[in-house]
């Protein structure tokens, strides 16, 4: 989110559009998989085309650039390595998301504490009208 607050929303979308390459380029160093010459031309055509976005920004910002760029290598490498699980250790798609949301809740849950929002979320003044329950029970139900 921090480089969506200092970039304009197409350049993080360009930018965001950078980590299949990475993924891709993690997949081949660590799973040893090879891709097909379109797919692989067609990635490198999303990075121009996000490079030649780049060089457009008239609002530069390094500090949001340098968000964007751990974000999409943190995404890439989280990609690969749910793509290693799933080979090695046989896991569901199912299997995987909840583990992915099992582990990532404690880092979560700090997040919401020190940012403030569990604060925030506790002072919200309509927990107790009945027509807020019924309406947020009613849109947590289980498909």
């Amino acid at each position: 989110m921090s480089a969506l607050a200092a970039l304009n929303i197409p350049m993080h979308s360009a930018l965001k559009r950078l980590t299949i390459l990475l993924a891709l380029a993690g997949e081949r160093l660590i799973l040893h998989v090879h891709v097909s010459r379109p797919l692989l031309l067609s990635v490198y055509a999303i990075a121009f085309g996000a490079f030649i976005a780049g060089i457009g920004d008239l609002e530069f910002d390094l500090g949001g650039y340098i968000f964007a760029g751990m974000s999409c290598l943190v995404q890439a490498a989280f990609l690969v390595l749910l793509k290693k699980a799933h080979i090695s250790q046989s896991i569901s798609n199912t299997g995987l998301v909840y583990y992915n949301a099992l582990l990532s809740l404690p880092f979560v849950a700090g997040v919401a504490y020190f940012g403030g929002d569990i604060q925030e979320a506790l002072a919200f003044p309509k927990w107790s009208d009945s027509g807020f329950q019924v309406r947020t029970l009613a849109e947590l139900r289980l498909p």
